[in-house]
């Protein structure tokens, strides 16, 4: 069995092209270099064979990356204890390289987590605000239509037919982009009752003045259809913080709580 684990481990160094005790790191960077080196798409010497034994190698080396002892074993007239202590340096250099990649990797989270801090408590301060600014009561005008434009028609998501959707401009500066089947027709200078968020002038909805029965709702915003985004924070947020602690998921949710963050600042200031 042992001889066995020596041959393979042995075979699978020479053909990642490395040497014995070469860390995981060197390893997986070796098959990377390799891999696309005699990638059947670009190598068309062996039909892929290479390939293959590239990657058997290296999934051999995934599950067994320390060296097995027999390897250092020498075949020339070197006396046990020699033998011994040159086993010792060996896996004491391998060692001290996967402690040192180790704490380099440790520095890097702890660089960028120290980062992050500030944009996870940004970006709470912000949903915060949002939370607040849904839940508190709209405000109300009454506006005219500046301008409105005509976006293009899509099937509706609530019927058979199709849905024309439109951006209306108010004179007080609000906005809306509005989905409708009814086929209603738009006329610059027409009377509408618009809602609005307190604190982030978020439009809601509008309803015309004289017909109060036409209601339009906003067709997206930071509330509407991503307003799933706010709860998805929170909950991010509580695992960053408190709930895992593997530095490979926390890293993964602090990008996706960045990305929740752009989408809406983005939705904040287009719409």
């Amino acid at each position: 069995m042992k001889s066995s684990l020596r041959q393979k481990y042995f075979e699978a160094i020479n053909t990642l092209q490395l040497q014995d005790g070469a860390t995981p790191n060197e390893i997986k960077q070796s098959y990377r270099n390799l891999s696309k080196k005699y990638h059947p798409d670009l190598y068309k010497g062996d039909n892929g064979d290479t390939f293959k034994e590239i990657s058997s190698a290296y999934r051999f080396l995934k599950k067994h990356p320390e060296p097995p002892e027999e390897v250092y074993q020498s075949t020339s007239n070197h006396t046990s204890t020699d033998n011994e202590s040159d086993i010792d340096r060996r896996r004491s250099r391998y060692w001290a390289k996967k402690a040192e990649e180790a704490e380099l990797k440790e520095q890097m989270y702890a660089w960028i987590f120290s980062k992050g801090r500030i944009i996870v408590f940004a970006l709470i301060f912000l949903n915060t605000l949002l939370s607040v600014d849904y839940m508190l009561p709209e405000n109300t005008a009454e506006s005219d239509i500046k301008e409105f434009k005509y976006i293009r028609q899509r099937s509706s998501r609530y019927s058979n037919g199709n849905e024309f959707l439109y951006d209306l401009k108010f004179r007080g500066g609000q906005k809306i982009r509005i989905a409708h089947t009814n086929g209603y027709s738009f006329k610059q200078g027409e009377q509408f009752k618009v809602y609005t968020s307190p604190i982030f002038h978020q439009t809601t909805h509008v309803i015309s003045l004289p017909n109060p029965n036409i209601t339009f709702y906003q067709s997206f915003s930071v509330f509407k259809v991503f307003g799933f985004i706010i709860p998805l924070v929170f909950l991010g947020t509580f695992f960053y913080f408190y709930g895992i602690k593997n530095n490979d998921y926390r890293l993964t949710i602090l990008l996706i709580l960045i990305m929740s963050g752009l989408i809406q600042l983005g939705l904040l200031l287009s719409v």
